[in-house]
């Protein structure tokens, strides 16, 4: 049983470690912030966050490889949105390494 544990904790925290690299960059939060009220071009993000568009689009890149952002063409436009329920998904996986840490984690009876 306990290796089973052990197993579980080792899958959620190679996954979890992935989302808090991702979410731990003050830039990367701040495309997610303004990203929770609208959908958005490049343009427009790298303008509200003070950044280039090429580093706000090298943070694109990474959010879209974790599916927590995706994007679609509008004429010209890339916009740039998040994916809700992998959002959901992610802090789901972040909950459950909680879980594991705490009471009934690999450390409980």
């Amino acid at each position: 049983m306990r290796s089973d544990r052990i197993k579980a904790m080792g899958r959620l925290n190679e996954e979890a470690l992935q989302y808090f690299k991702v979410l731990a960059d003050p830039t990367r939060l701040g495309i997610l912030r303004l990203l929770a009220r609208r959908e958005l071009p490049v343009g427009e993000l790298a303008r509200e966050l003070g950044a280039t568009p090429n580093a706000v689009s090298q943070q694109l890149r990474l959010l879209r490889a974790l599916s927590i952002v995706s994007a679609r063409r509008r004429g010209r436009h890339v916009l740039y949105r998040i994916v809700a329920d992998r959002l959901e998904a992610v802090l789901a996986d972040i909950e459950r390494v909680r879980a594991l840490l705490t009471g009934g984690g690999i450390w409980g009876t």
